[in-house]
């Protein structure tokens, strides 16, 4: 009986062995190679809600579906990906508000193939942020040329972003491209060269927001400039408002370190509601920067939200650190 005992554990062991080896990994919670990687950025959502990006990396390549279930402190959401093609790595997204103020813990369900995965990972708090671009190109009158060259090229400018802003419609809300004119000059000296059909071309664009229009005349040194001038620092932005019918409430200064105090009253009497510098490169200029304040005029009751940019020497600021 012993002999006939020692000869089947002798045959039928090693069978034994690799049948239970398979059970135990087609079950197993955490193969070698699956792991779970939270990125340090975030996308939208199909809500339109920005989320937190989770990278999943699978222990081999398969093809099919992927079942994933995220559990949070709060939440229990479930999804599938699945694609036609091989793949080892796939993005998912946590919800909306997960690690956003503090660091969480989240943990990972799959299934694939045979396999039931369980992962765990915390989410170091990672705020959010809306970056808002401002296309558009510097307005440097007499700097770098003449008058009518700088027109030449501004004139150009407007015809480019609205060419560029018509190819860009059918992109995602907040992506299409949208031009910036910097000052109500450029817009003068375009609508005085156009003919008819490109001034209804630049109205219509105006209308439709591809082409925003900031008040002011040009950048200049506003504290040279008197009562009277700084209420004619709008007359263009006025006449330009009235021919489209879409109002100008902001103003932009680009390279000028500062605004004279009365720009507040004339600003806000022209229908002008926000102001944005872009200063040149200076130190004092720090003192403001990044810090968005309601600017209270003279009167004592005209106020503007003014907001001081990074300053508008970025380009020269590199090439310092790159060349030494």
């Amino acid at each position: 009986m012993r002999y006939i005992l020692s000869v089947f554990l002798i045959l039928f062991y090693p069978c034994f062995l690799k049948a239970a080896d398979k059970i135990f990994n087609d079950t197993a919670t955490a193969p070698a190679a699956a792991k779970v990687e939270v990125m340090p950025y975030y996308k939208f959502n199909e809500e339109k809600a920005p989320a937190r990006v989770v990278k999943i990396f699978l222990p081999k390549k398969t093809t099919g579906q992927v079942f994933i279930e995220m559990l949070t402190g709060a939440s229990n959401t479930k999804s599938t990906v699945q694609r036609d093609t091989a793949f080892s790595e796939f993005e998912v997204l946590l919800p909306e508000h997960v690690g956003v103020r503090k660091t969480e813990e989240i943990t990972v369900k799959l299934e694939f193939g045979n396999h039931k995965v369980i992962l765990h990972a915390a989410v170091p708090a990672e705020r959010y942020w809306n970056v808002y671009i401002y296309p558009h190109s510097h307005v440097d009158i007499g700097y770098t040329g003449l008058q009518e060259d700088v027109s030449k090229i501004h004139t150009r400018n407007i015809d480019v972003g609205i060419d560029l802003a018509a190819k860009t419609q059918h992109y995602p809300t907040g992506s299409r491209f949208i031009w910036n004119t910097e000052s109500a000059w450029v817009v003068d000296r375009y609508l005085k060269s156009a003919d008819p059909a490109r001034k209804k071309k630049f109205f219509d664009a105006v209308k439709k927001g591809w082409i925003r229009i900031d008040a002011g005349h040009s950048n200049i040194n506003t504290s040279i400039c008197s009562d009277e001038e700084l209420m004619h620092f709008f007359d263009q932005s006025n006449s330009i408002e009235k021919s489209t019918g879409v109002p100008v409430n902001t103003m932009v200064q680009m390279d000028v370190p500062g605004a004279a105090w009365g720009i507040v009253d004339a600003a806000v009497h022209n229908g002008v509601k926000g102001f944005i510098s872009f200063p040149n490169y200076y130190d004092r200029r720090k003192m403001l920067e990044h810090k968005p304040f309601y600017w209270l005029g003279p009167d004592g009751k005209s106020k503007i939200l003014f907001y001081k940019g990074f300053h508008m020497a970025l380009v020269i600021l590199l090439k310092e650190i790159y060349t030494g």
